[in-house]
């Protein structure tokens, strides 16, 4: 079983001026770069979940993900921002596309182990990934 949980995210604002490079190619690629890393930290905030303090007792937000897990579900974030892009992960479950290299500052966090277990299933197989290739 397959569930998607969407975010539709703010457009990314551009990066300090001070950063962009001088030729306008370059500053699209730093743009995109941006607004890429901005939609993979959505993704991974939803596999990230806080605990649901406003239950009894508090349901851990890790904990939910490890269920899914046990009964062996497949949650795919699907992260969109104001211009239409679609996260990695999104990409790759469309169109077959690898999700990034994972940079030091997406890790997922070490209490919650289940996210990073959560990825896993959701990026390879049997997870559906590219389903709208021909």
């Amino acid at each position: 079983m397959i569930g998607y949980d969407i975010t539709i995210t703010n457009a990314t604002p551009p990066p300090p001026s001070n950063h962009v490079p001088p030729s306008s190619t370059d500053c699209i690629t730093n743009y995109t770069a941006n607004a890429d890393l901005s939609l993979q930290d959505h993704e991974r905030n939803k596999l990230n979940r806080s605990n649901n303090r406003r239950t009894t007792p508090p349901i851990s937000g890790d904990d939910v993900i490890g269920n899914l897990l046990h009964n062996q579900m497949i949650l795919t974030p699907i992260a969109i921002d104001a211009h239409g892009r679609l996260g990695p992960m999104t990409r790759q479950n469309f169109y077959g596309k690898p999700p990034p290299a994972t940079p030091t500052r997406k890790q997922f966090k070490p209490n919650r182990p289940n996210a990073k277990a959560m990825y896993d299933r959701a990026t390879t197989l049997p997870a559906p990934i590219g389903i709208f290739i021909k």
